[in-house]
């Protein structure tokens, strides 16, 4: 098992794969753009070997942006994710 805790902060899922390992921070679109994200990316970039900052598929380019403000571009990879609706059947 692999600990979640990076610096002062915490990863939201950490995996194995391909002989990597796999830092995986989760924001919602709210979250991408908060004072508090910011300050926890940035702790977290200084530990991470391979982190990736998740988001909802849409809010790619928008966190691409960010990161560049905020000078992580180039130690935080982006990646999406996407939400399935269920379908009732009722």
């Amino acid at each position: 098992s692999y600990s979640l805790v990076r610096g002062k902060a915490k990863l939201d899922a950490v995996y194995y794969q391909d002989g990597r390992i796999h830092e995986i921070e989760l924001k919602t679109s709210p979250q991408i753009g908060s004072e508090r994200t910011h300050k926890q990316l940035g702790e977290l970039a200084k530990h991470c070997h391979n982190l990736i900052l998740v988001v909802k598929r849409g809010a790619q380019e928008e966190a691409q942006t960010i990161l560049s403000m905020v000078g992580l571009a180039t130690q935080i990879k982006v990646d999406t994710y996407e939400i399935y609706q269920e379908e009732d059947h009722d």
